[in-house]
């Protein structure tokens, strides 16, 4: 179990440096949280709804695309805005 979960965080990295290469930038869920003005559960528990998607599927942890959190972000700002 232990070799799995070292490859699995691995394999994780491995994901983020390509995408990193593509110039891509990512948030971990606590700068998300901050970002949304909420807590680290409740952005797990938008991931869990289905209404964000991180570029990841780990299950410790997750990583999103910043572009995709500021779109997000604004559609809800102006949807509160109504």
């Amino acid at each position: 179990y232990l070799s799995f979960t070292i490859l699995s965080n691995y394999l994780s990295i491995c994901v983020i440096l390509i995408f990193k290469t593509q110039n891509m930038q990512f948030l971990k869920t606590k700068e998300v949280a901050n970002i949304f003005g909420c807590t680290q559960r409740n952005v797990a528990l938008m991931v869990k709804a289905g209404k964000l998607k991180p570029v990841n599927n780990h299950k410790d942890f997750f990583l999103f695309d910043a572009n995709e959190i500021e779109l997000f972000n604004s559609k809800k700002k102006l949807i509160n805005e109504r």
